[in-house]
């Protein structure tokens, strides 16, 4: 899956207020911003973002720290 756009200031700032609350649903929010995609899934938008397996397979099981990487990859590029 290839960025289409990047996130804005505003939904960073989103992104960054719900994260604690509801992580798969606020990065899940995310990946369909930046591809530009409806709603999917959280396997099917793990799956689809080209990451080598051990990352896939580690988003998919919700792994703390595979999300928290993912959020910062976020926040830092805000693009995928």
């Amino acid at each position: 899956m290839v960025s289409v756009r990047r996130l804005t200031k505003i939904e960073v700032e989103r992104m960054l207020n719900t994260y604690d609350e509801d992580p798969v649903g606020t990065l899940a929010l995310a990946i369909s911003l930046t591809s530009e995609v409806a709603p999917q899934s959280w396997t099917e938008l793990v799956g689809n973002l080209g990451f080598d397996i051990h990352r896939t397979q580690s988003l998919r099981e919700r792994d703390t720290e595979a999300l928290d990487e993912l959020l910062k990859s976020l926040v830092e590029n805000r693009s995928l």
